[in-house]
């Protein structure tokens, strides 16, 4: 049998994000600033890569900020962010539905007149 780790609450004193409840699971920390509501009632949808961002890292900027970002449009979604070889299917709904197309470039714009800060630390 492998050996049973014997690390003991008292062992992690001084962590800060260390759960309460279990001594072995680290919480994240969250700031203010990583947060905010500059979004709220703001739905969005990607369409297609933007550069040097995951598509997940986009979705977690976008609700972070108190918007929604779901996988496809319907009448509840604001915009289409379409990036590099996007998919037909969201741009026909979204034409469909009236729904306002972004570049990439505009998102960010859009981001930055409603005072989301989103630069991020490059990961490369």
């Amino acid at each position: 049998m492998g050996q049973q780790n014997t690390m003991a609450k008292g062992d992690l004193d001084g962590a800060e994000n260390v759960s309460e409840d279990n001594p072995y699971i680290v919480e994240p920390e969250r700031t203010q600033a990583e947060t905010g509501d500059e979004l709220t009632d703001v739905t969005i949808v990607f369409t297609g890569s933007v550069e040097s961002w995951t598509r997940d890292e986009l979705e977690a900027l976008v609700e972070r900020h108190g918007g929604d970002a779901t996988d496809s449009v319907s009448g509840n979604t604001e915009y289409l962010v379409v990036g590099e070889n996007p998919g037909e299917t969201n741009q026909e709904d979204a034409e469909a539905d009236n729904v306002s197309e972004l570049d990439p470039g505009e998102f960010f714009d859009l981001l930055a007149d409603r005072g989301v800060d989103f630069e991020r630390e490059s990961s490369q």
